[in-house]
């Protein structure tokens, strides 16, 4: 009665895991207790794969499982070498668990050798808090996915963003490394709106959002702000090295919208770590500046004023406005 309710008490306790990772490994440690140590893995995936998610024990199992190889997964009951029908997959000796949730399956717990009917029934019961627990954190996963992401362009909305340029600047200021900030306005957007529709004008910030993800790096981040206002974060980057990928940004920006009707382009600010100050805020100030000189002529890229100059920072306003047609992202 004891080993049973610490079996229901761990099994309840799944559900405050909140990665699938912890879930799964979690579940494998119980289940394999539950066995008297033969080998255990846990598989997840989709319809037509299930991948090894984690595993204990000594022998070798197969690092992905074909679903319609499985009869655990087709039929979605446990499937053990006394069965009718059996499993292609797996070793002589073996049994299958489904793990099933929203009436899908999930996932497969292999064991390999047949457990006793005993330890099968508390593996049935494992397996179905493990699938509850799995639908649970998916759950939370894609709510926590749709709470950071802006939903027109797919990319990270200004609460994320923030949240990603505070970390950035903590690791600059604490580091003593540049990190650089581009605000982008699209130019005639509002005319733009009023004159092909609010349709198109979603199309356009969807076209934006892709045309900010395939040119940025990795470490960066392109977000949008508001509107049709986006904002990119470069970590690692001296604010006249930003300016030059605002530069070739605007340009390549430029090449892609300017034939439609009326022509869009784009407006943009710049300014960075250690050049305009260390805060958000302070960064944010210079950069909004920069964009509303932009603005005033529009297609246009400028460099917001330094607040904090320390030596080495001080840089020639010929050299910001020189060529970088051809530079790569």
């Amino acid at each position: 009665m004891g080993n049973l309710n610490s079996a229901n008490s761990f099994i309840s306790s799944l559900l405050l895991l909140r990665s699938e990772r912890e879930i799964c490994h979690s579940a494998v440690d119980q289940a394999f207790e539950m066995v008297g140590g033969q080998t255990i893995g846990l598989y997840t995936g989709d319809q037509e794969f299930f991948e090894l998610a984690a595993k204990c024990g000594r022998s070798v199992l197969p690092r992905r499982i074909c679903a319609s190889d499985c009869i655990a997964a087709l039929i979605g009951k446990v499937s053990t070498t006394k069965g009718r029908l059996q499993c292609q997959h797996r070793p002589h000796g073996s049994a299958c668990i489904p793990i099933v949730g929203a009436a899908k399956v999930l996932g497969i717990i292999l064991i390999t050798g047949e457990p006793p009917q005993r330890a099968i029934r508390r593996l049935c019961v494992l397996a179905e808090q493990v699938g509850l627990s799995l639908v649970w954190s998916r759950k939370q996963s894609r709510l926590q996915v749709e709470a950071s992401t802006d939903y027109l362009t797919g990319l990270p909305n200004r609460r994320q963003f923030d949240l990603v340029v505070n970390s950035e600047l903590a690791r600059a200021v604490r580091f003593h490394t540049p990190t650089a900030l581009l605000l982008l306005d699209v130019d005639h957007f509002k005319r733009y709106n009023d004159t092909n529709g609010h349709d198109a004008g979603d199309d356009v910030l969807r076209n934006v959002g892709g045309f900010l993800q395939g040119h940025t790096r990795r470490i960066d981040t392109a977000a949008r702000w508001g509107g049709e206002e986006f904002a990119i974060v470069l970590p690692n980057t001296e604010v006249s090295d930003a300016f030059a990928r605002g530069e070739l940004l605007r340009k390549r920006f430029k090449a892609l919208f300017q034939h439609r009707t009326p022509a869009l382009t784009v407006s943009i600010g710049v300014s960075g770590v250690p050049f305009s100050g260390s805060t958000l805020s302070e960064l944010l100030r210079s950069a909004d500046a920069a964009l509303y000189r932009a603005k005033t002529t529009r297609d246009r890229t400028e460099l917001g004023d330094g607040s904090v100059l320390v030596p080495g920072t001080e840089l020639q306003q010929q050299t910001l406005h020189s060529p970088v047609e051809g530079e790569a992202l």
